[in-house]
């Protein structure tokens, strides 16, 4: 798996056709109207080598972007280890010490719903190099 692994992120390769394929099935969310489909979560089942690959670039991408200082620190969300439950902290905290200390304390929220959707999202995320090579390099994944 790692030989076919490495092999797969080198340009000009492919990965096999079943990799691209699912089975999407549907899950109704608790307590929602069956007759809108907006209410059910779907579910994408995939090939277990396609689930296998992806973890391990995942992982290789996950190390680079966190090496590189791309990634925040202060980034909870969608991180192994942390929650952003721990954004809550610190910001206790932080309000906490102002207060304390009789300062004033500025925050901002940003609520990014489905931000994944959102027209452009991934052409932002191409200007970090290590993705624009992601990209280059693993055009079928």
């Amino acid at each position: 798996m790692a030989k076919s692994g490495s092999c797969a992120i080198k340009p000009n390769t492919t990965n096999p056709s079943q990799w691209h394929e699912a089975i999407v099935i549907r899950i109704l969310k608790p307590g929602k109207d069956p007759s809108n489909p907006l209410h059910y979560r779907p579910i994408a089942l995939t090939s277990c080598l396609c689930k296998t690959f992806e973890r391990m670039v995942n992982a290789r991408l996950v190390f680079e972007l966190e090496k590189q200082g791309f990634i925040s620190p202060l980034q909870s969300g969608f991180r192994r280890g942390r929650f952003t439950f721990d954004n809550l902290v610190l910001l206790e905290t932080q309000i906490r010490n102002a207060f304390v200390r009789r300062n004033h304390l500025v925050s901002i929220f940003f609520d990014i719903e489905k931000a994944y959707f959102v027209h452009g999202a991934m052409e932002y995320c191409r200007h970090f190099l290590i993705l624009v090579l992601l990209v280059e390099t693993c055009p079928s994944f």
